[in-house]
């Protein structure tokens, strides 16, 4: 009941957040090519937005150009000379106001895009996880989207099912008094990824799923207790930190009974850049 519940709330969340326009601002791994003097720092933002509005917190204005594309460029240069932080507040008419804080150094060259959700530089992207948890420690995701999309996952333990399944404790099957050999797990998912943020994600998805526990007894015999298989549904958030994806995922297997995991998982996000018209 209470994953369900958690499922409904994050999905009235995401229905309310759609409901406003959010600018996508993603920084780059390319540097602006101008350069700043000694003691000062230059962020440039890039848009097809010429009434983009970007106020810093210190009142510096940007400089404003058209590049050979007919994007829009904001070029701000900050002497830090005082202060190496800035916030700044961007904005558009039917659009939500972002916030981006800067901690920046001397010399440094920022560049950012910003963009309307339907007119994003990026076609689409691609993630690429590493996934752990403590009934499979081997396991991937991988995803393609841009704000929404979709993902395949899996997770599968090293341990084979040896043996019969018992479904009680018995006196002379009693896992207190054999040797445990680990989790039967394997984990099969597909699902759709939605953006709740420029750098959250919601995941939502179902599958098939297998969990048991492999025991030896004293006698040397293997068996099986806990067995279920069935359908599994799991619900997750990951972070996008620049390149780098963070992620937690709680799955629910629904078999004979009910059983609850959790999963951890580290990867990274590939953007696939639109062709430029000619």
């Amino acid at each position: 009941m209470k994953f369900l519940l958690v499922l409904v709330f994050c999905s009235v969340g995401f229905a309310q957040l759609q409901a406003q326009k959010k600018l996508v601002i993603q920084q780059q791994e390319s540097r602006t090519s101008f350069f700043p003097e000694e003691g000062k720092a230059c962020v440039e933002f890039l848009s097809p937005l010429e009434d983009l509005n970007i106020k810093s917190t210190f009142g510096e204005q940007p400089e404003k150009s058209v590049n050979e594309d007919g994007l829009h460029v904001y070029r701000f240069v900050f002497d830090l000379t005082d202060e190496v932080k800035r916030t700044l507040y961007i904005s558009a008419e039917g659009f939500v106001r972002e916030e981006l804080r800067l901690v920046m150094s001397p010399k440094q060259r920022l560049y950012y895009t910003v963009f309307p959700p339907d007119e994003s530089p990026y076609r689409w992207g691609m993630t690429a996880e590493y996934l752990y948890s403590g009934t499979a420690p081997v396991g991937g995701r991988v995803g393609f989207g841009k704000r929404f999309g979709f993902y395949g996952s899996f997770k599968k333990s090293n341990v084979k099912e040896e043996g019969f399944r018992i479904e009680e404790i018995t006196e002379e099957y009693d896992t207190k008094g054999s040797v445990d050999k680990g989790y039967i797990r394997e984990s099969y998912i597909a699902g759709v990824s939605m953006g709740l943020y420029r750098w959250c994600f919601l995941h939502l998805g179902g599958g098939f799923g297998k969990y048991g526990r492999q025991w030896e007894s004293k006698s040397g015999e293997r068996y099986v207790s806990d067995f279920q298989e069935g359908p599994e549904v799991e619900l997750g958030l990951s972070f996008r930190l620049g390149h780098i994806v963070l992620s937690g995922t709680a799955n629910a297997l629904i078999g004979d009974d009910f059983m609850c995991d959790y999963t951890a998982g580290i990867g990274f996000v590939i953007n696939f850049q639109k062709k430029k018209k000619r």
